[in-house]
């Protein structure tokens, strides 16, 4: 597992070249720590990598998408899947088909709750 801070550190650098050529990023799942089944693994929200995604969306004035393993207030991990708009309103989606192998389904559930973002003109 690379450190969180590692990966954002290199993702800043790309953005510096290339963030304002695209309106869209989409990011890997669980981009920030690879798909680590680690607690290590796990940042509360909003946690550094998300403060990230909407740092860059700001900046180069485009969407960002990607997943992270979060802590929400409510208790248990869950793989979030974030949009991030450049005006900072984000929405996320809880994956809803849980990893045995890396654990989702012990301390987490499947929730198909979907958030919605308007951007652009589309309903994201």
């Amino acid at each position: 597992m690379r450190k969180p801070e590692e990966n954002i550190a290199y993702l800043e650098k790309l953005w510096q070249s290339y963030g304002s050529q695209a309106e869209v990023w989409v990011l890997p799942e669980r981009w920030s720590t690879g798909f680590s089944v680690s607690e290590r693994a796990v940042e509360d929200e909003p946690g550094p990598a998300h403060q990230a995604m909407r740092t860059w969306a700001q900046s180069y004035k485009a969407l960002f998408m990607g997943s992270l393993k979060v802590r929400p207030p409510t208790g248990h991990p869950h793989n979030h899947a974030y949009v991030v708009s450049p005006t900072s309103k984000w929405a996320h989606y809880d994956k809803r088909h849980l990893s045995r192998i890396a654990g989702e389904e012990r301390g987490g559930s499947a929730h198909p709750a979907l958030q919605r973002l308007g951007y652009g003109g589309a309903d994201l």
